[in-house]
């Protein structure tokens, strides 16, 4: 027999098998029930005067005194500055790379983070909410203002209506 004739018995056969199996191995998938689903009914119109606007959650009102820079040291390998205004990154600085002018190289790009924003900071659908929680002076925690890593700094905001949390782990390596 030439190699064409095998070739097309090998498909003829696996063909078959596959007609087979599915045959005998595979059961069809019921369709699932069908429930009747009852028409939905529209609650009873009650006069407005019955109804009373939600009153919001009145929380800690927590705002901080003045903006104050926080350091953290990451050894040999970094050093992040955080701003408590905004609760943003300022700089942060990568101690074995160089820039082109051979200083330390700093990652954050001030002259567009002026423009577009610093890092953490928030961009809400609210532009007024937005620029509120961007200006407001965060307390921070722990309350020191040079840390070393690694460490975890938290920054709550609240002005008894809104709350803002950021939460920022640091790591030595």
């Amino acid at each position: 027999m030439d190699q064409e004739k095998r070739i097309m018995l090998a498909f003829a056969l696996s063909l078959g098998v596959l007609l087979v199996w599915r045959l005998y191995f595979f059961k069809p998938v019921p369709p699932p029930p069908k429930t009747a689903q009852p028409a939905p009914t529209l609650p009873a119109a009650r006069p407005a005067l019955d109804r009373k606007a939600p009153v919001p959650a009145q929380l800690p009102i927590t705002e901080g005194r003045q903006p104050q820079q926080i350091v953290i040291d990451g050894g040999d390998l970094y050093q992040v500055t955080l701003d408590t205004q905004g609760a943003v990154v300022k700089s942060w600085i990568l101690k074995k790379y160089r820039d082109e002018k051979e200083d330390l190289l700093d990652v954050v790009n001030r002259p567009a983070c002026e423009q577009l924003g610093f890092p953490m900071s928030l961009d809400l659908v609210d532009p007024n909410l937005s620029r509120k929680l961007n200006t407001a002076v965060y307390v921070a925690t722990p309350g020191q203002t040079q840390v070393k890593a690694p460490a975890t700094v938290e920054f709550v905001y609240s002005d008894g209506e809104i709350q803002a949390r950021k939460k920022l782990s640091f790591g030595a390596d």
